[in-house]
This record gives structure tokens, C-alpha cells and sequence, in this order.
């Protein structure tokens, strides 16, 4: 049986977007429609339309909630980020390794899903109008384009990292690259319950210095 979702309100909304994120994940933006949704939810469209108007404007709130948890744990990182030890002395490297591990347990914790929300972003915007996909790209860099750059150049302002050289990628987009290739399939990357600090660290330990004996 159908049913409405006016009662509570806040929680009847997550519901919907924890929903429509796995949808949207598993079929795409095109195969998914509102009344494919509201079979899964079992609820009417017309509970669904209740509170998006539109699948493109459902699609953009939660990339929206998405976007809101990273921007959120990457606002807690500001500290690790402030450190003054001097990466040339000692074991000066370890608030580095430190850092950068915290940073890529924002992204572990979410696991494979924070690739394939990247992914669905790029692929999928062009089935968006031109409006939509303006606020899509904006939201991106906002919550999370600009935050891993303050980051990633308060790291080199440290000396943890060297000075990008001349046409070389942002570090922001090498950073996700290879947590892009770290969960491809097939890659061994899925970290056993308990050992995400462990694998959080070799990913930290891989952007830092690489993986030569030197």
C-alpha cells in the first residue's frame, strides 16, 4: 500500500535522498524516473513531487546533501592542517602522514561511493539544462574543489609538499585521481572493517613520498 510522506517532514525528505543517491547511482540520471522512486519508497508520485518539483531538481539535492557531509568534514581538518614542525628534521614527516591520512578517511569512510558519486557528476551533468548544471558545478567547487585546495596549499605552505611545478595538475584533481584509480574494481581496495586508519594511511603515505625505497 501507498502511502503520503507530509508527516515528518525532515526525516521523509533523507529517506527520499538516501533513495534516489542509490538509484541515481545503480541506473543513472536518464534510466531513473520520479515513478521508479516512488515504487521504491512506496509512496505516490504525488508524495514524491511533495518535496522536489522535478527529478533534475532531486538529482541536484543530493549531490547537494552529499557535498554538505564532505564540506562539513573537511571544515573539522582546519587544525591538522596548521601544524609548525619542519618536514626536513627529525620525524617531521609524521604531522604530514598524519594530515593527509585524516584527509583521505573523509573520502575511505564513504568508500567506493564517493568515486561513483564523481563519476555520476561528470557523466551525468550534460542531462541536465544549462541551469542546472551551472548549480551542480557550483555546489562542486564550493563544498568541495575549494576546500581540498585551501588544504592542499596550507600542505605546501608547510613544506609537506614541493611547489607545483609549471603545467603540472592541481593537486586537488591528483589527489582524486588516485583515489579514483585506489578504488577502481578489482584494485584490492576494499578495506576490511576496523583497518580504514590502515588503509587511510598507505593512500596518505602513496601521495606523500610515492612508492619508491628512496
Amino acid at each position: 500500500m501507498k502511502t503520503s510522506m507530509a508527516g515528518d517532514l525532515p526525516s521523509a525528505r533523507q529517506g527520499v535522498l538516501d533513495a534516489a543517491r542509490k538509484r541515481f547511482l545503480l541506473w543513472g540520471y536518464s534510466a531513473t524516473s520520479m515513478a521508479t522512486l516512488a515504487e521504491d519508497l512506496g509512496v505516490t508520485k504525488a508524495a514524491l513531487y511533495y518535496h522536489f518539483p522535478d527529478k533534475e531538481a532531486l538529482f541536484l539535492a543530493v549531490f547537494d546533501d552529499y557535498l554538505e557531509g564532505i564540506s562539513r568534514d573537511l571544515s573539522g581538518l582546519q587544525e591538522s592542517f596548521q601544524g609548525d614542525q619542519d618536514p626536513g628534521h627529525g620525524d617531521g614527516l609524521r604531522p604530514a602522514l598524519g594530515a593527509i591520512t585524516a584527509l583521505a578517511l573523509v573520502f575511505f569512510r564513504r568508500g567506493e561511493e564517493s568515486v561513483r558519486m564523481e563519476r555520476l557528476a561528470f557523466q551525468e551533468s550534460p542531462q541536465l539544462s544549462k541551469a542546472g548544471q551551472a548549480l551542480l558545478g557550483e555546489a562542486y567547487h564550493r563544498r568541495l574543489v575549494a576546500p581540498l585546495s585551501v588544504l592542499f596549499t596550507r600542505a605546501e605552505g608547510l613544506g609537506w609538499l614541493r611547489p607545483r611545478a609549471p603545467g603540472e595538475a592541481d593537486r586537488v584533481w591528483l589527489f582524486m585521481g588516485l583515489l579514483s584509480a585506489w578504488f577502481a574494481p578489482g584494485h584490492g581496495s576494499e578495506a576490511p572493517p576496523g583497518a580504514l586508519e590502515t588503509m587511510a594511511g598507505a593512500f596518505a603515505s602513496c601521495l606523500l613520498v610515492g612508492i619508491s625505497t628512496n
